[in-house]
């Protein structure tokens, strides 16, 4: 819990000219966009989670990357557990972005 004197980053989240108030946040926002998730896009990313079903990305965007596991393939395999831990950096390219889906 914050205290007074405290020292804290902080982002200016909303400004209402009208009531003279400014709202902070704590949270660093995103570095990219929805406008900058294009296709053909690239990225270097942290790997967050692996599934079974495949392995999330932060990509420092609004909404974390999805990779499904059959778009990854190293030998043959095609299960992603074992071949990436979350920490691991990983280069990755935007197939498709959407707001409506996230």
């Amino acid at each position: 819990m914050l205290k007074p004197g405290d020292r804290v980053t902080a982002w200016v989240w909303q400004v209402n000219r009208k009531k003279g108030l400014l709202s902070l946040t704590l949270i660093r926002p995103a570095s990219y966009g929805w406008g900058q998730l294009r296709p053909g896009r690239e990225f270097i990313g942290r790997i967050t989670r692996v599934e079974p079903e495949g392995v999330f990305v932060d990509i420092d965007a609004p909404v974390e990357g999805f990779i499904p596991a059959s778009r990854i393939r190293k030998e043959g395999r095609v299960d992603p557990n074992g071949l990436f831990h979350p920490g691991d950096e990983i280069r990755v390219w935007v197939v498709e972005a959407s707001r409506r889906e996230r």
